[in-house]
């Protein structure tokens, strides 16, 4: 009885304590709460931080999460705006000058609601490239902040792209090819707008009309030096592209002449401070030196071209007019046997047998196979340990190309490329340096412009910092530029019987970095003195424009009086400039025969003419000569083949040929296919 009465007590506490507990604990249900209808709940225990990065660049996507007491919240934010939330119905704010909310709803435990203030929805207002904005990224529970993380947002600097082909350089009347533009990138990722411009100094740019895509083709350059470049425009931000260059290094402009007079030049304050390097030195034979060092960019382990702009008294025209050259020059050219070496003398043949070669002047001897032949090693007439292959070629044309190996392990080329050559009668004359590499595989090159027309040629071109071992291609360079004289025809000259022109006269040397920017410039003036150009002023220019003030050189007094007596001017002589002299009237006094000619449908020149002057005149109008006959050859021109032959174009002879006392004019035409010169026919008048 007692057990059973035990029992029943028991079993009524357990009941009273299980209805307590069922009206103290809260009916589980489904709330689905957003931002509009927070729920009311006691704040949730503990605090929360927000953990991710505080250094963001725009346009990329970060995560941050919200660490507290009950599970984990993770928000994943671009540029600045929260675009997921995970777990939560938090309300994530971004405040700053963008102001971003998360207006995501999920699913989380019915006892723990988040809520917050109303704020905007996002908004964007153009941003600086490179200039950071700071804000705060934070979350609310019920209106209360709960925690916030200090967050700076870099907007990515605008890359403005690059121009390919960077730099190209062409002569008169060679079209370059087109531009292509790679396109802009960075800043806010929104769509760029493109503008070509041009430039013919680097300094004042003008917008290309209806050039507004990636490509651009530039025609026939209109001036020496044409630069390009793409303006990239994003809202308000905007950026430049690499610069490309077209030089035209040959134009048929006369050379630039200066204004400069001797010794009445006014320095001008308002230049860059400084001067132009140089050096003035006497040579061993008397003559004066001077010599201009043209400052480069570095190269590669030290290898980079050594050159200078130097004068010699003593020496002819040069590529800068009368004494100047370059030092960079080096050259293997054919010659003829001499007394010294070879105890006969002989002229250039064109044949490996018959010839020799030259390095700089200096005889070569074929130490080891026959000279010209295909792989023979030569010496130098002065020692200095190099050894100097041939390789290729025939007995006729020649080897094609040259090696010189120095005793330091570098490595040069000679006429190994078609425009390092000079060719005369279907074989190499001349085989120009196009190639040094030293012993690390680091190179330079250098280029030519060969012109068989005009029978010259011209350094237009050195790149270096190029490494054959890892295949990097060279990027710094030097441009040379040239004018070509008005008579170009008048600097013919025969060397070896080989005709060979000096039509150039160097106008600028452009030092170009990797980026195609010109560096450092040189510009050559020069003024004309009886007919003969002079180097007058060398101005040396920077990077940013800014130019020195010149050095100016002078060449004794330009008014000094001529060697010999000088004539009055001629006039009224009409020719073609066939002109011959002789006793034709038996007096003792010479005159002129001017000849009219004309080249006939089959190549040949036909005389039309002729007008003698053959006595001293009183009229002032012709004070020289007084025409005293002239004839038009009617019907009956004359005839005669001079053709041109290797030695220049055959030309008529005046002598008394007839024993009349009287001068005659004899017409001839040669045939030398054999090497010897014949008289193949004549004509006398």
């Amino acid at each position: 009885m007692r057990r059973i009465l035990l029992l029943l007590i028991l079993l009524g506490c357990y009941q009273i304590i299980s209805a307590q507990d069922s009206t103290n604990k809260p009916q589980k249900q489904e709330v689905k709460s957003g931002i509009a209808s927070p729920m009311t709940l006691p704040p949730p225990p503990g605090g929360g931080t927000i953990d991710g990065p505080t250094h963001v660049t725009y346009g990329q996507t970060y995560n941050y999460s919200f660490q507290y007491l009950y599970p984990n919240v993770t928000w994943a934010a671009s540029n600045g705006l929260v675009i997921s939330s995970t777990s939560t119905t938090a309300e994530v704010v971004w405040s700053g000058s963008i102001g971003v909310v998360s207006s995501e709803e999920s699913s989380f435990h019915a006892d723990y609601a988040y809520g917050g203030p109303n704020v905007l929805q996002p908004s964007y207002n153009p941003l600086i490239p490179e200039q950071p904005l700071t804000g705060t990224l934070s979350v609310y529970s019920n209106g209360t902040l709960e925690a916030s993380i200090d967050v700076t947002i870099t907007v990515a600097p605008l890359n403005g792209g690059n121009i390919s082909a960077k730099t190209q350089v062409v002569v008169e009347g060679q079209t370059p090819s087109s531009l292509t533009y790679s396109g802009a990138s960075g800043g806010t990722g929104l769509a760029f707008d493109y503008q070509w411009q041009m430039s013919t100094d680097e300094n004042t740019w003008s917008d290309i009309p209806g050039a507004t895509g990636l490509t651009y083709n530039p025609g026939l350059p209109q001036s020496k030096y044409s630069y390009y470049r793409v303006i990239a425009t994003q809202g308000s931000a905007q950026a430049y592209s690499s610069v490309a260059s077209i030089n035209k290094i040959l134009t048929a402009t006369p050379p630039p002449i200066v204004p400069v007079q001797d010794d009445n030049y006014t320095i001008d304050l308002s230049k860059m401070v400084g001067t132009t390097e140089g050096k003035l030195n006497v040579n061993s034979s008397g003559g004066s030196q001077y010599s201009i060092p043209i400052q480069v960019l570095p190269g590669t382990n030290g290898l980079q071209p050594n050159i200078s702009l130097y004068y010699n008294s003593r020496a002819g025209s040069g590529i800068a007019a009368k004494g100047w050259n370059l030092s960079c020059l080096s050259e293997i050219k054919r010659a003829g046997k001499s007394f010294y070496f070879d105890g006969k003398r002989s002229p250039v043949s064109f044949s490996n047998s018959n010839d020799v070669f030259e390095l700089d002047g200096q005889r070569l001897f074929a130490i080891s196979g026959e000279n010209g032949a295909d792989g023979t090693i030569y010496g130098k007439e002065s020692e200095d340990y190099s050894k100097i292959v041939s390789y290729g070629g025939t007995e006729n044309t020649g080897p094609d190309w040259f090696q010189v190996t120095q005793k330091d392990g570098t490595i040069m080329e000679y006429g190994r490329v078609a425009n390092a050559k000079y060719a005369a009668y279907n074989a190499t004359y001349i085989w120009l340096l196009n190639k040094v590499t030293d012993r690390n595989g680091n190179y330079c090159l250098f280029k030519y412009n060969v012109d068989p027309e005009q029978e010259a040629f011209a350094l237009i071109e050195i790149d270096y910092t190029g490494n054959d071992a890892t295949g990097l291609q060279p990027y710094n360079k030097i441009l040379f530029s040239y004018s070509i004289k008005p008579h170009p025809e008048n600097t013919l000259q025969f060397k070896d019987g080989v005709a060979v022109k000096n039509p150039y006269l160097l106008d600028t040397i452009s030092v170009i970095n990797s980026s195609g920017t010109v560096m450092r410039r040189y510009l050559c003036g020069y003024f004309v003195s009886r007919g003969q150009y002079y180097l007058k002023t060398v101005s040396e220019s920077g990077s940013d424009g800014s130019i020195r003030n010149p050095l100016i050189f002078n060449y004794g007094s330009s008014a000094a009086s001529s060697p010999v007596a000088l004539s009055p001017m001629l006039s009224g002589l009409q020719t073609d400039g066939s002109i011959y002299s002789g006793n034709f009237h038996g007096n003792g006094i010479y005159g002129l025969i001017s000849a009219n000619c004309t080249i006939n449908n089959n190549g040949l020149t036909e005389y039309l003419g002729f007008s003698m002057y053959g006595k001293v005149a009183n009229d002032p109008e012709h004070p020289l000569l007084k025409l005293d006959y002239s004839e038009t050859l009617n019907g009956s021109n004359i005839v005669y083949d001079l053709p041109n032959g290797p030695r220049g174009r055959y030309d008529a002879l005046t002598s008394d040929y007839d024993g009349d006392g009287k001068a005659d004019v004899l017409f001839c035409g040669f045939s030398d296919s054999s090497g010897v010169r014949k008289l193949k026919r004549y004509k006398l008048i």
